[in-house]
This record gives C-alpha cells, structure tokens and sequence, in this order.
C-alpha cells in the first residue's frame, strides 16, 4: 500500500475513533448508513433517518464531541420510510468522557449507584474497549440505560 494511502486510512481510523459515539448512536438507531469514508481531509458520514428528531440527534451527538465539527460531514436525509411503521426506537445513548482517575467501577457507582454494573458499561462499549480495566482518559463511554 502506498504511503499516502496508509496516511489517508489512519486519518479514517482516528476521526472513525473520535466520532465512534456517533456512529454507535446510529447503530442503537437501528439507522443504516450509506456512506462511511474520507472526503478530503473530513470523515463523511451518509445515512437517510426516519424524520427530524433523529436527523437532530445525530447532529448533537457529533456536536458534543466538537462542537465545531470541522473534520465531520454528516449527510443525513430525512426519509420516513427507514423505519417500519411501529418499529420502536431506541432512547438517545448518555455518554460520558473519562476523567484522569476515573474506572467504570466509579462510572457505574454515579450512575447506576451500584459499582457491581460496571459490566454493563463495558459490555455497550466492546467496540473501544478490549478490557475493563483499560479505559483512558479522554475516551468517550456510552452509558446504557
């Protein structure tokens, strides 16, 4: 692979890694996106959701990682027909960012009130976290509810 294209593919997955909270709020969504690839130096991110509040969710998920959203193109069409009729829709992720000295033992006691339910914070992040006791600072946990 030429040079440049290591370069372009590591750019992939560190904007990939950054907005990962973006992209696993599509997947609670149940929205299927089209398009994930770099547009020039930008991650481009295409998806049809079912109606506004959605579009609007996504857009805030993104703006809560930066609220500049200068390396992020999100193409999102508003297209009913994405969700069946009645289809539930899963509730908006609460995320939280790792502190220096924070372990989900301690994420779990604030919210869950039971440091035991560390677990469950785990098993909603396995796409960024290999072991439980390796979070690092910075990173951006979801929360379930």
């Amino acid at each position: 692979m030429p040079v440049k294209e290591e370069v372009r593919e590591e750019l992939k997955r560190r904007l990939e890694r950054k907005y990962d909270t973006v992209l696993a709020l599509s997947r609670m969504l149940n929205i299927k996106l089209q398009n994930v690839h770099l547009k020039g130096d930008k991650l481009y991110i295409r998806a049809a959701v079912p109606n506004e509040q959605v579009k609007n969710e996504m857009w805030n998920q993104a703006k809560r990682v930066d609220p500049r959203v200068s390396d992020l193109e999100l193409d999102l069409q508003v297209d009913p027909k994405t969700v069946a009729a009645g289809q539930p829709r899963a509730a908006t992720p609460r995320t939280y960012t790792v502190k220096r000295g924070d372990t989900l033992w301690d994420i779990a006691d604030k919210y869950y009130g039971d440091p035991r339910l560390y677990k469950k914070i785990f098993e909603a992040n396995t796409d960024r976290l290999r072991d439980p006791d390796d979070i690092e600072v910075g990173q951006v946990l979801i929360i379930p509810q």
